[in-house]
């Protein structure tokens, strides 16, 4: 008895670790629903825009015109608002940039404008200009960057490479700043924590070019002074050059530090890795090859697992997610596939107000897809992670923590 005992409990010991080596939870399901149509997307962001909680979608437009897409009870069914038409297509992002805690909506024109629709209440907005910057912009994107507590926005001009900031004052003004010139170009660029050193409202950014494969990061010193750093360049086979073309700043290893995510043009993605506790250092390891472009990218807990995953749309109208293991690799399952369209941008939020996360996919040709996130019903008891199902995988996650007391008073557990 003693023998078969031991037996069983190393093979239980296996079962389990290699369970948890695979990660903990699966890949979520989704139901795809077409929620609107227009003459074509060209940049969508999710936030609450009514004032009512909930998550609402912002659809820019090639043809100039922005959107407003609010949620309702009824799954796949969406009210429009077109808040403003500014005739050329553009870049919008959400984010709080008038100083009263609600949601506004910064814009970026083809001409190189920066314009900002400030929400003064439940489905109305104030329009104005911020800025002219004379050539055509990347950006806008929203973030923190002289200490201050308030949103700015920084864009990026292609013609020199200029980076400049306008730095939120609080009551509905700006105040420009030229950061630094990178030349002239396209580039890519992200915002966020990147220095493991410093507190946690420094906020850096990174910048990926396009014409030689370079990733750079300026580090906030002091408030609104940056230290310029090269960190690493990508290189191709076949021209020598991989170009930086996406870039998003998030925890991508699940040790609670923001790592880099690079998209280059040849189809890899990459992720630098932040050192712990060694300021400024990162280390590249690739994720995966997909051979192609890739058009958008959005990164969240698609699966409830407490870990980041990476929602991908493919040049080839391949809509996948990289779902992250618990060992910091990435496993990718395709969730749909648009033959012949464009993608044209992908964020997520939770659409139908379940505490799962759900993600939206406009196209070129105009389409707005939903992609909500399937709950349990009813919801098993023995579904430690969600997916709807009791195996193996749930029996690992109650296995790791066997025996396990949490009461604040140690003394009255049972162990």
């Amino acid at each position: 008895m003693r023998c078969f005992f031991a037996m069983s409990t190393t093979i239980f010991v296996v079962l389990v670790q290699l369970s948890l080596a695979m990660g903990a939870s699966g890949p979520a399901q989704f139901e795809q629903v077409n929620i609107f149509n227009t003459n074509g997307v060209n940049s969508l962001s999710v936030g609450d825009l009514n004032r009512d909680g909930l998550d609402d979608i912002a659809c820019g437009c090639t043809d100039g015109r922005l959107f407003r897409y609010a949620q309702t009870s009824t799954i796949g069914f969406f009210t429009s608002l077109q808040i403003d038409n500014l005739g050329q297509a553009i870049n919008v992002k959400i984010g709080e940039i008038s100083g009263d805690a609600y949601n506004d909506i910064a814009v970026v024109r083809s001409d190189g404008s920066l314009h900002r629709e400030f929400s003064t209440g439940s489905d109305s907005f104030a329009y104005a200009l911020i800025g002219s910057y004379g050539a055509a912009l990347t950006g806008p994107e929203i973030c923190d960057l002289n200490q201050d507590g308030r949103n700015d926005i920084l864009v990026d001009r292609h013609s020199d490479g200029a980076f400049s900031v306008r730095y939120q004052n609080g009551s509905g003004g700006f105040t420009y700043a030229l950061l630094i010139n990178y030349g002239a170009g396209t580039h890519a660029i992200a915002a966020g924590h990147l220095d493991d050193t410093t507190g946690t409202l420094v906020n850096d950014f990174v910048v990926g070019r396009e014409y030689d494969g370079v990733l750079y990061a300026e580090f906030q010193t002091t408030p609104g002074s940056f230290s310029h750093v090269l960190l690493d360049t990508f290189s191709s086979p076949i021209n020598g050059v991989s170009a930086v073309t996406l870039l998003k700043v998030a925890d991508l290893n699940g040790d609670g530090r923001q790592d880099i995510l690079v998209i280059c043009e040849d189809g890899k993605i990459y992720r630098e890795t932040q050192i712990p506790l060694a300021s400024r250092n990162f280390f590249r390891t690739t994720l995966v090859d997909f051979a192609q472009q890739m058009n958008a990218i959005a990164v969240d807990d698609m699966n409830h697992d407490t870990l980041n995953d990476i929602v991908i749309g493919l040049a080839d109208g391949t809509v996948s997610i990289l779902y992250q293991q618990d060992d910091g690799t990435f496993t990718n399952v395709t969730n749909a596939s648009f033959p012949g369209e464009s993608i044209a941008a992908i964020d997520t939020g939770d659409f139908s107000n379940d505490g799962y996360r759900d993600f939206v996919v406009g196209f070129g040709s105009g389409a707005v897809y939903a992609f909500y996130q399937r709950g349990c019903s009813p919801a098993l008891a023995g579904d430690l992670n969600n997916d709807c199902e009791v195996k193996f995988d749930d029996f690992a996650i109650m296995a790791s923590h066997w025996m396990e007391c949490s009461l604040v008073n140690q003394t009255v557990c049972s162990n």
